[in-house]
């Protein structure tokens, strides 16, 4: 029991830590261009024949687009946005952080795998990530404008495929 206040107590110090830093200026995200690259994945989902949602947040993790193509559920939505949690937790795609590869569960089918998960503040807040691929960030000279995320191909190999096919389409608009 004591662990468990301890651990508590710890992830509550390190909230304030976080939150008492003063968060550096990040280039924009237009809206037009996060638009774009939403609407881009799709379109590159569609074309392989799938269907999917795409979330793009800008770099403070607030949404500017959400897509979900006919089929498609919240829960698509929901993992998008653990996978760019993900993103904003190691500073890496998803599905490439040290340590990130998935594990079988106990039991499972091969078929059902769990992805690595993460814990840790973001904008003062206590978030869960899942190192899942799907999520690619959106850097503007350099540095991070925001993020773009997929969910609901079949494999998280297919779901990073469409997040850079958008990313790809406004290339020139992000240097």
């Amino acid at each position: 029991m004591k662990t468990i206040g301890f651990s508590a107590a710890l992830v509550l110090a390190a909230a304030t830590a976080f939150a008492q830093q003063p968060a550096p200026a990040s280039p924009q995200l237009p809206l037009d261009v996060a638009e774009m690259i939403a609407h881009e994945a799709v379109a590159k989902c569609r074309a392989d024949g799938l269907k999917v949602s795409v979330l793009v947040v800008d770099a403070a993790n607030v949404a500017k687009v959400e897509l979900r193509d006919e089929g498609t559920s919240q829960t698509n939505l929901d993992f998008a946005q653990a996978k760019i949690n993900s993103v904003l937790l190691t500073g890496f795609p998803s599905g490439l952080a040290p340590g990130g590869a998935p594990v079988m569960v106990k039991g499972a089918t091969p078929q059902k795998s769990a992805y690595g998960g993460m814990i840790g503040v973001l904008g003062g807040k206590l978030v869960a990530g899942i190192d899942a691929g799907g999520a690619v960030p959106i850097m503007v000279g350099g540095a991070l404008a925001g993020v773009v995320s997929v969910s609901g191909a079949p494999s998280p190999a297919k779901d990073r495929a469409c997040a850079e096919a958008g990313i790809a389409k406004v290339a020139d608009r992000l240097k």
